[in-house]
């Protein structure tokens, strides 16, 4: 009987795959779905297959990118990165087109925005300095790095304790093997000049010191948070300086 069960989950998950890679081919060929954003090189387009929402990332010329992205979608959830469901990879020439579930909630700097306006900064604290905070801590503490850790990357599907958090467009994500900090700090920056005004300067010194854990602790640690702080400032400056290339 568990051998059948077995033999059933295979044959299931076998033709779960064969359907999102026809799935993938009918995109590629303009078939189906719905373009939700568009640049030179990169075309993002809904999809809803039997009731169930996807999203789909066309690439000319990218394949590399594609392929990068599909390993981190696999590898990620392993130290503790939720990330959308990775359904289906084709490339066909120099075109690629990789599917993925939707992500539960929203992104979070809309969320944010919305809830401040409602004078709801506690929650938004608690949520920045908590949740968020373990998890680019446990993404930095393996070594990895994000380039482009933004809060429209984020989503939840609340800011109470508990929500769901989910990183998105993690294509970029890559293991620097030298000036770690140089590129941690960049993520941090990255958060902290996205976020939607400025960062009270205590939730700031209140995430590092859950960000770096025992090391942000004691007369040292204080010292270390505020190197910390003045390097992310400077370069959080530096990244709202910025145009950006797509809007």
């Amino acid at each position: 009987m568990q051998a059948s069960n077995k033999s059933a989950a295979a044959a299931g998950l076998t033709q779960a795959r064969e359907e999102f890679a026809r799935l993938a081919n009918a995109v590629l060929d303009g078939a189906i779905g719905r373009t939700v954003r568009c640049t030179p090189r990169r075309r993002t387009v809904l999809l809803t297959v039997a009731g169930r929402v996807c999203f789909a990332k066309v690439r000319d010329g990218y394949g590399r990118a594609a392929k990068a992205e599909w390993q981190w979608l696999h590898d990620l959830p392993k130290v503790g990165i939720a990330v959308p469901e990775p359904l289906a990879l084709l490339q066909r020439g120099r075109r690629s087109v990789l599917v993925t579930g939707a992500a539960a909630g929203r992104p979070l700097d809309a969320a944010f925005a919305e809830a401040i306006a409602r004078g709801e900064d506690a929650a938004v604290a608690d949520f920045v300095c908590g949740p968020v905070a373990r998890a680019v801590a446990a993404l930095h503490g393996s070594g990895l790095v994000y380039r482009d850790l933004y809060w429209n990357h984020v989503f939840a599907d609340g800011l109470a304790p508990g929500s769901g958090l989910v990183f998105l467009d993690v294509e970029r994500v890559f293991r620097p093997w030298w000036r770690l900090q140089r590129w941690q700090v960049k993520d941090l920056a990255g958060l902290a000049s996205s976020f939607p005004g400025r960062v009270p300067l205590r939730v700031a010194t209140r995430f590092l010191r859950v960000y770096l854990g025992s090391a942000g602790s004691g007369p040292r640690g204080r010292a270390r948070r505020r190197r910390w702080l003045r390097l992310v400032h400077a370069k959080s400056v530096r990244i709202r300086a910025h145009v950006p290339k797509y809007g």
